[in-house]
């Protein structure tokens, strides 16, 4: 153990982890003689070995003036803290520890136990305790009925079914997501601010006594009535994928996100709320929606409604739009200047005028009439999707920022990429171009032309193709020597004679059925699990 004059002997014995042993030597150990005097343990309050690679804190015992105790993201998988009764903060997140006794440090003020194989914690004998997480544990019960001075608990992602929080009066945060609890009474934690149970079972929530809640988050719950007029100091609120049918968030003026899609709301006024950043009302029966009040709004998603008209002019902070899947038929953005993302397929619109969002980086408007759009003012639009339009004229050379291009199903007949040097995707299928140089695309991973008129195909350049879909054109040569990272290739139905694919071993899955190819040699793919090809090719292994 040590010698009686010159302390604990700092060796394999009392500290068995050859980590833990050396930390201990290196900075406790202040006259370097091998042992801890009674002076140097006094003076350790304070050991952290988070993300080190100790496995045995055994010796830890040996400082019972240890306050502050930190092993998070390590291999421990036993903890005694038993005789550390000086012990306030205790960090073992992310370890292996299946056991934790914390009876014995009465001063405990913040215990962090999350992510490990815990199944029971009795915090009965901890009444200093002010923080306790044990998100994503097994415990299946938890007292903190002894606990009147906490004001953080975490307890996401556990088993426990039921929560009392009555004698808790100063509780500031409570999570308690993804969990058992059918029923939850907070009536008796007037001080609370965050409060978060969704993905629950529980079908009433009463918050009418939490004056000062400022987030609540009761997504994916049983609750089909929430009455939120006595929480004036609001300003998150999450009830997604609820059975709520009505909504009045007229007394909440500090709301600054609201999401509440995926419900049975039908009507929704959001006049009052001068603040909003985020609106989330989408998979909603909402036919109307006036965001006219809203001019710091910077998040617009009201996808899958039954909205026919939207404007948005008044919203000169908006940054992203998700209005796709509604009845609109006219869009007006031209006073959004700060617009980012645009998403408006799915609806009826005809014209869409970008000229005047400059900051635009993703724009969206697959199955609309469309049949003209210019996006030569979008120098940074990184991501354009127009598939299933009128649209009949493309051009791309002013966005060299661009990384995906899709744009199949169209009446496009002339596509010029070679500005597009950043371009990773391309999809082009099933339209009348006849030319595709895709020399100057460098980064290409994932190129879709079938179906096209296109006679000839140099993929060349493109070492970095993964997926490459040629199929039902009139391409008679292809060379994909290049293109060692290629793990798909659809190439039926096209006038290839020869096809060498000894350089491709990532081949994955090849499909070459209907074409002039008469032998293939597959022996240097070994990857390859899905083959294609008619009776007449001879394969060779």
């Amino acid at each position: 153990m040590g010698n009686e004059q010159l302390g604990i002997a700092i060796n394999s014995e009392n500290f068995p982890d050859e980590v833990f042993r050396e930390y201990i030597k290196t900075n406790f150990d202040i006259d370097k003689d091998g042992f801890l005097s009674e002076n140097e343990i006094c003076s350790v309050v304070e050991i952290s070995l988070s993300e080190k690679d100790v496995k045995d804190l055994t010796g830890i015992g040996y400082f019972s003036y240890l306050k502050n105790l930190y092993c998070c993201n390590t291999k421990v998988k036993e903890l005694d803290v038993s005789k550390n009764v000086s012990l306030e903060h205790l960090n073992c997140v992310n370890t292996e520890i299946k056991e934790l006794d914390v009876k014995n440090n009465f001063v405990l003020k913040a215990l962090h136990c999350d992510d490990t194989e815990i199944e029971e914690l009795d915090v009965s004998k901890n009444p200093a305790l002010v923080t306790l997480i044990c998100r994503n544990t097994k415990i299946r019960k938890l007292d903190i009925s002894g606990n009147s001075a906490l004001l953080f608990l975490d307890c996401d992602g556990t088993k426990i079914e039921e929560l009392n929080t009555s004698k808790n009066s100063a509780l500031f945060i409570l999570k308690c997501s993804r969990t058992r609890i059918r029923e939850l009474d907070v009536s008796k934690n007037p001080a609370l601010q965050i409060f978060g149970c969704y993905s629950t079972k529980i079908r009433k929530l009463d918050v009418s006594k939490n004056s000062y809640l400022r987030g609540l988050n009761c997504d994916g719950t049983n609750i089909s009535e929430l009455d939120v007029s006595k929480n004036s100091d609001l300003e998150v609120l999450r009830c997604r994928n609820t059975n709520i049918s009505k909504l009045d968030v007229s007394k909440n003026s500090a709301l600054r996100r609201l999401y509440c899609g995926k419900t049975k709301i039908v009507e929704l006024d959001v006049s009052e709320n001068f603040g909003l950043t985020e609106l989330e009302c989408s998979d909603t029966k909402i036919k109307e929606l006036d965001v006219s009040k809203n001019s710091k709004l910077e998040q617009l998603c009201c996808f899958k409604t039954e909205i026919e008209e939207l404007n948005i002019n008044e919203n000169f902070c908006l940054e992203w739009l998700y209005c796709n899947n509604t009845k609109i038929q006219k869009l007006d953005v031209s006073k959004n200047l700060n617009l980012e993302r645009l998403w408006c397929l799915n609806t009826r619109i005809r014209e869409l005028d970008v000229s005047k969002n400059p900051n635009l980086e993703k724009l969206c408007c697959d199955n609309t009439k469309i049949q003209e759009l210019d996006i030569s003012q979008n120098s940074c639009l990184t991501n354009l999707s127009c598939s299933n339009t009128e649209v009949e004229k493309l051009g791309v050379s002013k966005n060299s920022n661009l990384i995906e291009l899709v744009c199949y199903n169209t009446k496009i007949q002339k596509l010029d990429i070679s500005k597009n040097v950043a371009l990773k995707i391309l999809g082009c299928y099933e339209t009348d171009i006849e030319e595709l140089d895709v020399r100057n695309n460098p980064y290409l991973e994932l190129l879709t032309c079938y179906t096209t008129k296109i006679k000839e195909l140099d993929i060349s350049n493109n070492s970095a193709l993964v997926k490459l879909s040629c199929r039902d054109t009139e391409i008679k040569e292809l060379d994909v020597s290049n293109n060692s990272a290629l793990e798909l290739l659809y190439c039926s139905n096209t006038e290839i004679e020869e096809l060498d694919i000894c350089n491709n071993y990532a081949l994955k899955d090849l499909k070459c059925d209907n074409t002039k190819i008469q032998k293939l040699d597959v022996s240097k793919n070994p990857h390859l699990t899905n083959l294609e090809c008619d009776e007449t090719v001879v394969v060779i292994k």
